[in-house]
């Protein structure tokens, strides 16, 4: 009863409130009922239960590939809506359960999830309110999943233990981002309408505050930071066009046409319609002030578009600086613009970086992560 007044009541008087939580809890309040009753007859831990996202976004696909590894591997895995199973192993890719402990952590489930990004003490409420519960709860998380070392050595200083802990990079499907030729990059930027003399650079991301058409800006995806560098760009490159997908992406509109600046925006329905508008690319920028991946890096690689980033995330490891990519040393935008002007003009680079960066893109497939999550998954004991 407790979990269940937890996660539908709303300390509401108003009527109004009152009845769109009637009608929210009633479907919510099924799902919870059946899978209390499923779990009756569940043999424990007998399933792996990845707990479902929203439907087409980031973490979506990261509990898709993570479920699809899993069932090629010959284990029962299933996505599904968590709250009410019991006695079961459940993998969460969303770190802000741990904003409302009991409602997950409750001791009943052998609870692992990952935590790619969210450092305390910059700033952020939320994420200083995760690292503050995990700092409380770890116990009760039998296994974390990290992306790169810097996020794994606050995991250690917020207590968990080292052997609860597993570094897997946020993937890549080389079967859908892939290069193509000359020809099949002409098409495709005719059909985006997009001049074939342009110079064209990427940015596919949310990156600003909630869904609306975001115009305030979601600063830890350096929204700012792309706007600036771009404009520092576009004095040294005039041919330049921006190519920007996904939602809440305002701000930056608004600073493209303040600057001058051609772009051209477009929001998929399917995640699987990226891989061609990675290949309209001369370059792609990562921006960010803090990421977990971000998944750009390998998805660039794959596709073979040049990559320039700041140093975050997973990006910071697999970037070998004018290798398979470029990578700042800080956030400055002149350092990016600068960076970009190299990416883009520098024509042996350019080749060298697009097939180093095809290899490590290789090298770290979803396909090829089979072992590392049968580990993630394998012995988990909570303290």
């Amino acid at each position: 009863m407790l979990l269940v007044s937890k996660y539908f009541g709303n300390g509401s008087s108003d009527p109004k409130k009152g009845q769109g939580w009637c009608l929210m809890s009633c479907s919510k309040f099924y799902n919870v009922f059946s899978n209390v009753v499923r779990s009756a007859f569940l043999i424990p831990k007998s399933t792996i239960f990845l707990s479902k996202e929203v439907d087409n976004w980031s973490l979506f696909w990261d509990v898709h590939y993570v479920h699809k590894i899993l069932i090629d591997a010959g284990l029962r895995s299933e996505v599904c809506f968590d709250i009410g199973l019991l006695r079961q192993t459940i993998f969460y890719v969303n770190k802000y359960i741990l904003l409302k402990p009991r409602l997950r952590l409750h001791g009943m489930n052998t609870v692992t999830m990952a935590y790619y990004h969210g450092y305390p003490g910059t700033g952020c409420n939320e994420s200083d309110g995760c690292f503050a519960s995990l700092e409380k709860y770890h116990q009760r998380i039998g296994r974390i999943q990290y992306t790169h070392q810097r996020m794994g050595d606050y995991l250690l200083e917020a207590g968990v233990p080292q052997w609860k802990l597993r570094k897997i990079y946020i993937g890549v499907d080389d079967k859908h981002f892939s290069p193509v030729s000359d020809g099949r990059k002409k098409e495709i930027r005719c059909k985006l309408g997009i001049p074939e003399s342009a110079i064209v650079v990427g940015s596919f991301q949310k990156d600003g505050q909630g869904w609306g058409d975001g115009t305030e800006p979601k600063l830890i995806k350096g929204p700012d930071i792309f706007v600036d560098t771009m404009r520092m760009l576009k004095g040294l490159v005039p041919e330049l066009h921006v190519l920007l997908t996904g939602p809440a992406r305002g701000f930056v509109k608004a600073g493209l046409s303040a600057s001058g600046i051609p772009h051209t925006h477009l929001c998929l329905d399917r995640y699987h319609d990226l891989p061609e508008l990675y290949n309209a690319l001369d370059l792609y920028l990562v921006s960010s002030r803090e990421e977990g991946g971000p998944k750009a890096v390998l998805e660039s690689m794959a596709s073979g578009v040049p990559l320039v980033s700041t140093p975050v995330g997973q990006a910071v490891e697999l970037i070998c600086p004018e290798v398979n990519g470029l990578l700042s040393t800080g956030f400055s935008p002149e350092e990016l613009s600068s960076l970009c002007y190299k990416g883009i003009g520098d024509v042996a680079l350019r080749k060298q970086m697009v097939e180093s960066g095809i290899h490590t893109a290789g090298l770290n497939t979803y396909a090829s992560q089979t072992e590392l999550w049968l580990d993630f998954f394998e012995g988990i004991e909570v303290d």
